[in-house]
């Protein structure tokens, strides 16, 4: 419990480290979208945490950004990185999550 309360409590959970210099329009975007949805939904990086510990921050955030329906080009605009950095990304988790071909992430994330 220590652990999830510690990344809880870590601020650089939801920071970004860009490979590019964000504009400010995409800062303002990412923080704001990612500070309400922590506010929102205190409790899914917890149990998002505990059930899938593996998880890196980029794919927290992912995960994070998915639960709110963000479109992969959106995402891809507000982190300046390629859409298939997105995809990528989705993959990833997929797999960590275990999810075969007809599992909808989406789904499984907005059930936490």
């Amino acid at each position: 419990m220590n652990r999830i309360q510690n990344l809880m409590q870590d601020a650089n959970l939801l920071q970004f480290n860009f490979r590019t210099k964000p504009n400010q329009r995409q800062y303002l975007l990412i923080r704001g979208s990612l500070n309400k949805f922590n506010r929102a939904h205190p409790q899914f990086l917890g149990a998002i945490n505990t059930r899938y510990p593996k998880l890196t921050k980029a794919e927290i955030r992912f995960c994070c950004l998915t639960f709110l329906s963000v479109s992969d080009n959106e995402m891809a605009d507000m982190l300046g990185v390629g859409v298939n950095s997105i995809r990528v990304t989705r993959n990833r988790v997929r797999k960590k999550l275990q999810l075969g071909k007809g599992d909808d992430l989406e789904v499984l994330l907005k059930g936490f």
